[in-house]
């Protein structure tokens, strides 16, 4: 793959050809290692890749003497695991709620059907006008009230 820096005229520093090289030698078998980790998931594991690599290259040493494959894998796995238990937990965590609860959650961080106010997205029955909205008064001009909670 051809790598051009924005804004250069195809300068490269030394750091950015050792994670060149880097990602080069060690991105294929770190794939193919979080594939297997996630049971087949692709789209996961080219994240969790490229989220591994973007951390080697925030806070490690790539010019050093040290060989970085084994840091690499181990913080892909951590990764890996991290992922697994959120989802664990969010699935107990949803379970313990109200269906109308967990249907609100659903549609606005995973259906992203969010309103202008941030809330879930109304559902209309088929062929339903929407209305337009009444002027506001004075006192409402200035945004929703604070909840009553």
């Amino acid at each position: 793959m051809n790598w051009t820096v924005m804004g250069s005229s195809g300068a490269v520093s030394a750091r950015e050809r050792v994670m060149r090289a880097l990602d080069d030698e060690q991105a294929s078998p770190l794939y193919n290692y979080v594939v297997r980790l996630l049971g087949g998931d692709l789209h996961r594991a080219e994240d969790v890749v490229q989220e591994t690599l973007l951390r080697c290259w925030r806070t490690q040493d790539v010019g050093g003497s040290e060989p970085l494959r084994g840091w690499l894998f181990r913080v892909a796995r951590n990764m890996v695991v991290d992922r697994i238990l959120s989802s664990m937990i969010l699935k107990d965590a949803m379970q313990g709620l109200s269906p109308k609860h967990r249907e609100v959650l659903y549609e606005t961080y995973y259906s992203w059907q969010v309103d202008a106010r941030g809330g879930p997205r109304a559902r209309r029955p088929a062929g339903h006008r929407q209305v337009a909205p009444a002027p506001c008064s004075a006192g409402a001009a200035h945004g929703p009230a604070e909840p009553a909670w």
